[in-house]
């Protein structure tokens, strides 16, 4: 009987590190879930039919939901501003990118992500982008942020762009046309970002005194057609970006519909995408005018053209 009672002991024992174990996986699925703003009750239904470990990979590679990023982006704004003692404007968003008539616009100074794992904002639209456009102040580009757009014809790499990640413009076949206008080529990269790409057929546009620095430096030295950028176009970034500078700090209220919203930075209003009609306030006005009758929000519907060929 004593042999029997300690199998018995041992297997109890067993059972219970076995439960404990299972009800400490299940509670990481159901914090997963919440935390990426998908339904924690499905999920834990999901793990205890197949396994838990499952049910984390999924989350994993499901990520965020769309309303989920959202609120987060907002609360790590509230900690900032809490943080810098600045007041919250709760109608303030913070989107730092803008898809509209096929050109896509990548603003703030901040980091395309990495999307090694999940996918990027916009790859529901990814077959209508046909420009990209990254304003200055974009530090870097993440892995596979443009991959497999195969429409985009065009893309404009701003200076403040240091590093461009893995398959970044992968199987953008369709680029016929690059404009970076960094004096020091991007250097820390693999020769992958471009796969996919024509580099005989795409023009690569780059700022006239560092041309023969993307002729000797890596993966750009591959494009066989590296010309000069045009100085209006030169011109006109120096313009965009002097006057987006001078204005960086004024901010604006506008109308959507019935309601008042704002203050909101110029950055921030052309990621909310007003409209030229839409109705804008700020200090200095004498009363309400649309947003195209505000010289400061010229640059908000101003579309670049692209260097003459």
């Amino acid at each position: 009987m004593g042999g029997v009672e300690y199998l018995l002991a041992v297997y109890g024992i067993f059972v219970f590190l076995f439960l404990l174990v299972y009800i400490i996986f299940l509670a990481v699925v159901y914090n997963s879930a919440r935390k990426r703003g998908r339904s924690t009750m499905g999920w834990i239904f999901f793990a205890i039919l197949f396994t838990p470990l499952l049910c984390l990979f999924l989350l994993l590679i499901l990520g965020e939901t769309e309303e989920q990023h959202e609120e987060r982006i907002i609360e790590e704004e509230r900690l900032r501003r809490s943080v810098r003692k600045e007041p919250l404007r709760t109608e303030e968003k913070i989107p730092w990118w803008r898809l509209e008539g096929g050109t896509l616009t990548i603003s703030g100074k901040r980091a395309v992500p990495d999307y090694f794992i999940g996918i990027p904002e916009w790859d529901i639209d990814r077959s209508s982008i046909t420009t990209v456009i990254i304003e200055e102040g974009t530090i870097s580009i993440g892995n596979y942020a443009f991959y497999g757009c195969a429409n985009l014809k065009s893309v404009t790499i701003p200076n403040s762009v240091r590093s461009i990640g893995i398959d970044a413009f992968s199987g953008c076949g369709s680029l016929t046309a690059i404009i970076n206008h960094a004096i020091v080529p991007q250097k820390n990269f693999v020769d992958i970002e471009f796969d996919g790409v024509n580099k005989s057929f795409c023009i690569l546009w780059v700022p006239a005194e560092a041309i023969a620095t993307y002729r000797t430096s890596e993966v750009w030295n591959k494009f066989k057609n590296i010309e000069a950028i045009k100085e209006e176009e030169q011109l006109r970034m120096k313009v965009r970006s002097d006057a987006v500078s001078k204005v960086a700090n004024q901010e604006f209220f506008y109308m959507d519909g019935d309601n008042q919203k704002g203050p909101l930075s110029i950055d921030r209003l052309k990621l909310v995408g007003i409209k030229p009609n839409t109705w804008v306030w700020t200090e200095g006005l004498d009363d309400w005018k649309a947003a195209k009758e505000v010289k400061e929000l010229n640059i908000l519907f101003n579309k670049p053209p692209l260097p003459r060929l």
